[in-house]
């Protein structure tokens, strides 16, 4: 009987003191401009997305930066414009790259304080060899893989966005419309139970092949869907973009990925401050968020 006790009691300790802990949070205001920058060297298009930070605790959604004025400039101190297209966004889509030369971006927000992004040349991808899916037993779904590889060893970094379509019907049929004070059939052409979702990706996708001899990525999966989703009971498609990242880049949203995205276990990073490669003009200690980079698209 004591045996038992003394590991009965223990035992009831243990379970006892597992109990929820809210972590103090700060509210200090954390108004830190965040830019999420790119020129598509493959269409000519330069598109920057412009918002601000919030507290940890807050709820609202992130304030976007309008009233900005956006450049980019070369290595000659050659300015191009980019206008405002709304809800924060700046693009040019006329922007032809000249291969020889670096270009940095340059943004002045309404209150007069001047940023600037590191000089950045482009980086061409090597297209993608293959997309194949395959299921996992174990997460019970499917996944979707990319296979590429770059004969002259000159990438070993990726990063890959997706749109997913896929096809879907409604719960009910409607046979019939009121139209001009009468219920009417409705035809079959005007039928609108069958209709089409296209979802673009949201997480951060990147992979590297720095670890092997040659670079070559296999079996890459971009893309999980789970075993009856709705999206593959009738059609469905992906359609997968390949860029190329330089090493710093890769770093900078590696850091990311860890801190927005693989939180909540007990040995998971710790939330933290992840610096790009843009800082402010006269503050380079004032915190920014954000990288601008170049490539072409696969």
């Amino acid at each position: 009987m004591k045996i038992g006790h003394l590991f009965f009691y223990p035992m009831l300790s243990l379970l006892s003191c597992v109990e929820d802990y809210p972590p103090p949070v700060s509210n200090e205001d954390v108004n830190f401009l965040v830019v999420d920058g790119f020129i598509n060297s493959t269409e000519g298009v330069v598109e920057v997305k412009l918002t601000r930070a919030l507290p940890l605790a807050s709820e609202n959604p992130f304030p976007t930066e309008l009233n900005a004025i956006l450049h980019i400039e070369d290595g000659d101190g050659v300015l191009y414009t980019l206008n405002s297209v709304g809800d924060g966004t700046y693009r040019n889509d006329n922007f032809i790259i000249n291969n020889d030369q670096q270009y940095r971006l340059k943004i002045r927000r309404s209150d007069g304080r001047e940023y600037f992004s590191e000089y950045v040349g482009m980086k061409s991808t090597p297209p993608i060899d293959s997309l194949g899916w395959r299921t996992n037993q174990l997460r019970d779904g499917f996944e979707i893989l990319v296979n590429t590889h770059d004969n002259a060893n000159n990438t070993w970094y990726y990063q890959w966005t997706f749109e997913e379509t896929y096809e879907y019907t409604s719960a009910f049929l409607s046979l019939y419309k009121y139209e001009n004070d009468t219920i009417v059939d409705i035809p079959p052409s005007e039928y609108l139970y069958k209709c089409w979702r296209t979802i673009p990706s949201q997480k951060i996708i990147i992979g590297s092949s720095e670890q092997l001899s040659t670079d070559i990525i296999s079996n890459f999966v971009v893309n999980e869907i789970p075993v009856g989703s709705q999206k593959l009971i009738t059609k469905y498609s992906i359609l997968v973009k390949q860029r190329s990242l330089t090493e710093e880049a890769y770093t900078y949203w590696l850091n990311l990925q860890k801190t927005t995205e693989q939180l909540g276990g007990l040995f998971d990073p710790q939330p933290g401050r992840v610096k790009g490669n843009i800082f402010r003009k006269d503050n380079p200690d004032e915190p920014v968020i954000g990288y601008f980079d170049i490539a072409t698209i696969q």
